[in-house]
C-alpha cells in the first residue's frame, strides 16, 4: 500500500502522461532510474487502486500512460483498444479531449488507437477547432445475418 499511496500523491499534480512512472521510479530508488520497483509492480498497484475505487478510468489517461510506458520500454502490442463503455457517463467535452489526446499521442508515438462506439456517441462539443475526427471513423454496420 506504500506504493499505492505514492501513486495517489503523484496523480494529484498535473504532469505528462508518462510522468507517474518516472516519478515513482525516482521515489523508490536511491540510484535514480535503475529502480528496484518493477514496471509490473507499478501496473499491479494501478490495478489495485482502480479495483478499490481510489482512481478511476473515466478518462483514458491511465491506460494511455501505460501504453506509452510500454512502448518506451520496448514492450506492448503497439495498439490501445477501448470499448465505448469506458466513456459511459463521461461529459461530452471530456470525451472529446480524451479521444483527441489519444489520437495525437498515437500518431506521435506510432501506435494504433482503437475505440469501439456507436457513431451517435461521438462528441460534438469540446473538440478543439481544427481537429477533424472523420479520418478516425470507420463506417461499419452489423446485422444478425451472416
Amino acid at each position: 500500500m506504500g506504493v499505492g499511496a505514492d501513486v495517489l500523491d503523484i496523480l494529484k499534480k498535473p504532469m505528462a502522461v508518462s510522468g507517474p512512472w518516472d516519478e515513482i521510479r525516482l521515489r523508490h530508488s536511491p540510484l535514480g532510474p535503475k529502480a528496484p520497483l518493477s514496471y509490473r509492480w507499478f501496473v499491479l498497484t494501478l490495478d489495485l487502486l482502480y479495483i478499490i475505487g481510489a482512481i478511476d478510468m473515466d478518462d483514458d489517461l491511465i491506460r494511455l500512460m501505460l501504453t506509452e510506458i510500454s512502448l518506451k520500454n520496448g514492450r506492448g502490442p503497439g495498439f490501445l483498444i477501448h470499448d465505448g463503455h469506458l466513456f459511459a457517463g463521461v461529459d461530452e467535452r471530456q470525451l472529446a479531449k480524451a479521444l483527441q489526446l489519444s489520437a495525437e499521442r498515437a500518431k506521435t508515438l506510432g501506435f494504433q488507437y482503437i475505440v469501439t462506439m456507436n457513431p451517435d456517441a461521438l462528441p460534438r462539443a469540446g473538440v478543439t477547432p481544427g481537429f477533424d475526427i472523420s479520418p478516425y471513423v470507420m463506417d461499419a454496420s452489423l446485422s444478425g445475418t451472416s
